[in-house]
């Protein structure tokens, strides 16, 4: 499937494709072109996401 995650609902809409069709999901990578000083994970914000996924 394709998504545009700069649409902020675009995540729930692969989550529930990936759902749908596989019944669960196990894991989830976030593989991403840059990173640097963005911290933890859990501390990374919406602004912080769109600037590392374009």
């Amino acid at each position: 499937m394709a998504a545009d995650l700069a649409d902020a609902t675009a995540a729930r809409g692969v989550i529930g494709a990936a759902v749908d069709s596989f019944g669960h999901v196990d894991i989830l990578v976030c593989n991403h072109a840059r990173s640097g000083a963005d911290g933890a994970l859990l501390a990374i914000d919406a602004d912080q996401l769109d600037e590392l996924f374009s």
